[in-house]
């Protein structure tokens, strides 16, 4: 029996209607007015053999005139229908060819019950992450991305004019470049099970068709009528994301098993920490770049429970001790932009360090703007964070590690370490290095603990002594033992040659009555510091 004949997708075109093509609907959505509310007709992504994808469109008034219901991720044979091109000014396409199918009265939609080729489930059009944000004044088109999710968050509702909107939020990665998603409402409630409940795993997902929004400065991807979203699927790229995003996570540092502190490490180090930093603490020194002045920079807090809460129908509720707090505590929550040479990360200030810099309290603050006329602007108190050096102390905690949280929580802020000059020698010098060691004067290791002999040990400047002649005297041990006698020099000049004259002066003189000089007193002025000497005492012996 032959095989039959299908078009491909990629061949098909607007000269004629007698098209017959075997495709699977990859993905279904309506098509909803905005201002209405009603649905116009149908819109589906077909998918061939060859992996070839098209957008197709069937009016309302064509739906009742389909033979049978189509149903995404079902294969059909389709034909009969007119091919037109894409006119330019459309926006949100979901494909990237320059023709789509519309069906007519004519078209019919068949599901194949015959053993043809196998049609693949899904394909895409991926987009590297780091493209997306060039595109993101682009609305002609959706965008297909991959990535390993992160800093995944169960839903929150939020209620504004009276409407309730439910997000989904969580982040995507290749190991190089980082993307925010948000999921709204009913798209978001299906995801949240299967994205939540694998948060100890590295979970690849697959968006097609997104929507680029920018929210507060920063690009974000949400869902569109036409967005699916796949959890860990059977893609070829999958395996491909997962080994690359691991190995670009590996760790370039190593650590002592126990410690719970590494000092200094740089931000990037700080990214790249595995599950065994799992609520320890790490320390970066960093600069601070920005205060985030349109968020607010405190909060209020029960006092029992130690969390904050929030407002309910203008009153304050604590959600833990189900109290009602008319008048709450108020912290300090003040969100920095740091940075270091490798990179930049949020840090939040927590309350007891911001109080111990500025010397204040929320409350103080709140008195100094009383008087204002409309809401409190963000304090000029707090801006002498700005541009200043910190040791940073933070703990890294689930988000962080496994989610890939890029804001931190610090729990000590410090001002700067110093930075000293390395005196290691280079590289090309440590073969030829010999293992060195403190000698004293009679070749005996000096203990690290000891200290040293100053001479050796300071690093004052000192003048180099300067060799005399040997001064002659007659030893004459038969003589006369006579009491000895302390003769005081004058006073003598800075100059050493002056003391040194002033010396020969008195031994002279000593000669000449028949003493002696013992030879201990030449030691003593051969190892004097003549720079300083200001009286020199001289003990004779007659």
């Amino acid at each position: 029996m032959p095989l039959n004949s299908y078009d491909l997708i990629s061949v098909v075109n607007t000269t004629t209607f007698k098209w017959n093509c075997r495709v699977r609907a990859q993905a279904i959505w309506k098509g909803i007015s905005r201002e209405t509310q009603q649905c116009f007709g149908i819109n589906i992504i077909f998918l061939d053999d060859f992996n070839n994808r098209i957008h197709a469109f069937i009016n309302q008034k064509f739906l009742d005139k389909l033979e049978e219901k189509i149903v995404e991720g079902e294969v059909y044979v389709l034909s009969n229908f007119k091919v037109k091109k894409y006119l330019g000014d459309e926006t949100f396409r979901a494909v990237r060819t320059d023709k789509h199918i519309y069906f007519t009265e004519h078209t019919k939609c068949k599901k194949d019950t015959t053993e043809g080729l196998q049609i693949e489930s899904y394909a895409f059009g991926l987009f590297a992450l780091e493209e997306i944000e060039k595109s993101a004044n682009d609305n002609h088109f959706l965008f297909d991305v991959a990535g390993i999710v992160q800093n995944a968050r169960p839903m929150v509702s939020t209620i504004k004019n009276g409407v309730e909107t439910k997000r989904l939020m969580f982040d995507i990665s290749d190991g190089r470049y980082n993307i925010k998603v948000t999921l709204f409402n009913d798209f978001g409630e299906v995801y949240e099970t299967a994205l939540l409940s694998q948060r100890n795993e590295v979970v690849a997902i697959i968006i097609a068709a997104a929507k680029i929004t920018t929210y507060d400065g920063t690009i974000n991807l949400t869902n569109y009528p036409a967005t699916r979203v796949y959890v860990n699927p059977d893609h070829y790229y999958v395996p491909y994301l997962k080994d690359n995003y691991m190995s670009k996570i590996m760790l370039d540092i190593s650590s002592d098993e126990g410690e719970e502190t590494k000092n200094c490490m740089t931000i990037k180090q700080l990214q790249n920490l595995g599950n065994e930093f799992m609520q320890k603490r790490v320390s970066i020194q960093i600069t601070v770049k920005r205060l985030e002045e349109k968020s607010t920079w405190y909060y209020a807090n029960c006092a029992k429970c130690k969390i904050e809460i929030f407002q309910e129908e203008g009153r304050y509720k604590c959600t833990e001790c189900k109290r009602t707090i008319p008048h709450p505590d108020k912290r300090f929550r003040v969100f920095t932009l740091c940075s270091d040479k490798t990179g930049s990360v949020g840090i939040i200030f927590p309350d007891s360090e911001v109080r111990r810099i500025i010397q204040k309290s929320v409350f103080d603050i709140h008195a100094e703007y009383i008087e204002e006329p409309i809401e409190e602007p963000f304090p000029d108190v707090l801006r002498q964070l700005h541009h200043k050096e910190y040791l940073v102390t933070v703990v890294l905690i689930e988000d962080n590690i496994q989610n890939g949280s890029t804001v931190y929580e610090a729990v000590e802020v410090d001002n700067a370490i110093e930075k000293s000059d390395d005196f290691s020698p280079g590289k090309h010098d440590m073969e030829n290095q010999q293992d060195l060691s403190l000698i004293n004067d009679n070749q005996t290791p000096i203990l690290l603990e000891d200290t040293p002999q100053t001479g050796k040990s300071t690093n004052w400047k000192r003048r180099a002594r300067k060799n005399t002649a040997p001064i002659l005297y007659h030893n004459d041990e038969n003589g006369p033992t006579k009491g000895s006698k302390n003769i005081k020099t004058e006073k003598c000049a800075q100059n050493e040659n002056q003391l040194i004259l002033n010396i020969n002066t008195k031994v002279r003189d000593v000669e000449e009555k028949g003493n002696t000089i013992p030879q201990e007193s030449f030691d003593f002025y051969d190892h004097a510091e003549l720079d300083g000497i200001k009286n020199v005492n001289v003990n004779l012996t007659g």
